[in-house]
């Protein structure tokens, strides 16, 4: 089937409008109702389980709540019964038991470092062993429990460090013990993300976002070697990437690392066909730069309608099993797709042909 040209009659307003008013609503959506974070992000506990009973999500919200101030089931089928995913916010004892510990293998390594060095005078020397000895104390203050430190800081940092186990483990086994009054759970899975390390995941994660701006931003610039072309390539990926969190917001996919995964990559995929356009219509000389678009466009739609239908596959596949992962990988990257579609051969072509009719290069 031939298609007709957009770009040859150069109504730009009407090609570039669609764009633009999705990078304004997904702006607003992200600003107003914001992305939803997994687990690994926020933090928390998921537990993940089968049972062959009927689950009622407001009867096993109503029984964790004393667990945690939000608590979330969510139900879904599988073919050996009925799966149940549940959520719950970091215990805030456990979360500052977790801080104190941290500082308190600090105040250990510094102490150690100090007595096989001899660094420090007595004096200061004993003030840091009372110091390790003092945040043990709060671990087990933390936890409730009735265990000693003793005198020695390395019996105190294992006790600490036993005691905080202990109290996690019988915290996950209690939240267990309560969901299987409410319906017999045949397995399941715990993952347990703690404040520190959520904060890590979400400290890393926007670092390796920047920095893959920044270096694909440094080699569009060595490929064209001029700030227009390449600013109008960075511009199609931050479009795709802004309206593609816009969806996220929309539909509730968390951000994850896994989702974070398929942006980075939906990153290099839309800089593919942002380059694959500009180089067509501002480096290639057959024809027209009207008629070098169409026909990028023409390439650029079945790269396209292929990664969609790979990730559509994978997206399937997360929904029917339950695997979050998939689900997460195959939903970004199927709405990037065709994001992409839309604002490269609606946004980034008006722009790119816009500067090839300034250059007179007709």
């Amino acid at each position: 089937m031939d298609f007709k040209n957009p770009y040859e009659n150069k109504n730009y307003k009407k090609l570039i409008f669609i764009p633009l008013v999705l990078i304004i609503i997904s702006l607003a959506l992200i600003f107003l109702n914001g992305i939803p974070e997994g687990i690994d992000l926020k933090g928390g506990m998921l537990i993940t389980f089968q049972t062959n009973a009927t689950i009622n999500p407001g009867v096993l919200e109503q029984k964790l709540s004393p667990f945690s101030k939000t608590v979330t089931v969510t139900t879904f089928s599988v073919p050996s019964g009925n799966g149940v995913e549940v959520e719950l916010e970091n215990n805030p004892a456990l979360t500052k038991a977790e801080s104190d510990l941290e500082q308190l293998q600090t105040l250990d390594s510094l102490y150690v470092s100090a007595e096989v060095n001899n660094t420090l005078s007595t004096s200061d020397f004993q003030s840091l062993r009372q110091q390790v000895l003092s945040q043990a104390q709060l671990v087990l203050s933390d936890v409730n429990s009735t265990a000693s430190v003793g005198n020695s800081t390395s019996t105190a940092l294992s006790v600490a460090q036993s005691a905080y186990s202990s109290a996690l483990n019988a915290y996950g086994n209690n939240i267990i013990s309560v969901i299987n009054s409410v319906a017999p759970i045949s397995n399941y899975s715990v993952n347990t993300v703690g404040a520190t390390l959520s904060a890590l995941f979400l400290s890393q994660a926007r670092t390796i976002l920047i920095y893959a701006f920044i270096l694909s931003a440094i080699v569009i610039f060595l490929i064209f070697r001029a700030i227009t072309p390449s600013s109008i390539v960075i511009i199609g990926a931050l479009s795709d990437i802004l309206i593609t969190l816009g969806g996220m917001s929309l539909l509730s996919i968390p951000l994850t690392l896994d989702s974070i995964a398929a942006i980075l990559m939906l990153i290099g995929f839309s800089l593919d066909t942002d380059v694959l356009l500009t180089i067509k219509v501002l480096k290639r000389e057959e024809g027209n730069v009207y008629d070098r678009a169409f026909d990028a466009m023409k390439t650029g739609f079945m790269m396209n309608i292929t990664t969609i239908g790979a990730f559509a596959v994978l997206l399937l596949v997360g929904l029917v099993f339950q695997i979050s992962a998939y689900y997460e990988i195959g939903a970004v990257a199927c709405i990037g797709g065709l994001v992409d579609f839309v604002a490269t051969w609606g946004l980034n072509a008006v722009l790119v042909l816009d500067h090839a009719e300034k250059k007179k290069k007709i």
